[in-house]
């Protein structure tokens, strides 16, 4: 069933598209870990990521939160590391980055959620730096990591 699902997502007309996104979402509510670990095998992940460049704002609200829900359950099995670095092959940091300028605020808070809790401590290694976050979470991360002492000279009246 699934490599069908994922060529109809990677080639199929955008209705057919949409439809196949709304059976990823399903797995959120019924998947096992199982099916989430299939999902991944069959190679789901690309289509979706190039899905998220759409204009269709119900699909781009839907596909971080599968995203975030795989992400969820690899980090259950000790795979969110691997997960992450399949994700950034997609180039989808960079699409999970940008929506977070996105104009819909549902859209935009799961991708900061998404870049904040799978992506920020690989950000404070300086492996990734997100584009830009509203609540300055990526300033926390850094900051976290890079406070060190800091020392202040008195100024002195010549």
């Amino acid at each position: 069933m699934l490599p069908p699902l994922v060529a109809l997502l990677k080639n199929g007309e955008f209705k057919v598209q949409k439809e196949a996104v709304w059976t990823m979402a399903n797995f959120r509510t019924g998947g096992t870990i199982d099916q989430l670990i299939h999902l991944v095998h069959s190679g789901v992940l690309e289509p979706l990521v190039n899905l998220l460049t759409i204009q269709d704002t119900k699909i781009v609200i839907t596909i971080p939160d599968v995203i975030s829900f795989i992400l969820q359950a690899a980090e259950k099995l000790s795979e969110k590391e691997n997960l992450c670095l399949l994700i950034e092959e997609i180039s989808g940091i960079d699409k999970i980055e940008t929506l977070q300028l996105h104009e819909n605020p549902q859209v935009a808070l799961t991708a900061l959620n998404i870049i904040k809790n799978h992506f920020c401590e690989r950000e404070e290694s300086g492996a990734i730096l997100p584009a830009l976050d509203q609540e300055n979470e990526f300033l926390n991360c850094l900051t976290k990591k890079y406070q060190g002492p800091t020392t202040s000279k008195q100024r002195t009246k010549p």
